[in-house]
């Protein structure tokens, strides 16, 4: 085994991060075109805010519904970037979504907290 290999590297990194509490990513169930985990999004977003997800599948079925909005908040990323996307959330006609909850500076509001813990990050090689 060649000491120099990145790919042991690569694996030990994402090992680290999982034992940190991220889950091991599957590059087969990536969506290069969007450029995220489609089921990440759709798990955080019905965990923070179901009322919001539950609204637009009212409207048109969960799977168009869960699709649309994958298809929206990757079409936002690449205009306005991910950080603005992360820092100001992501709207599109009839919805609102916050893609993250950063770390908040006190004990505060449980439903904070609660969206922080819901937070989905992932390693992957």
């Amino acid at each position: 085994m060649n000491p120099h290999n990145e790919i042991i590297f690569e694996q030990d990194i994402v090992k680290a991060l999982v034992a940190g509490g991220y889950r091991e990513g599957d590059p087969e169930k990536y969506h290069a075109e969007l450029a995220l985990y489609p089921e990440d999004l759709i798990e955080y977003l019905t965990t923070t805010q179901p009322e919001m997800v539950e609204k637009l599948r009212q409207k048109s079925g969960k799977d168009y519904a869960d699709q649309h909005i994958c298809r929206e908040v990757a079409r936002a990323i690449d205009a306005q970037g991910a950080l603005h996307s992360l820092r100001r959330g992501v709207e599109f006609v009839g919805a609102k979504f916050f893609l993250v909850q950063f770390k908040p500076d006190n004990e505060g509001s449980a439903k904070i907290q609660h969206n922080y813990k819901a937070n989905i990050l992932r390693g992957i090689c």
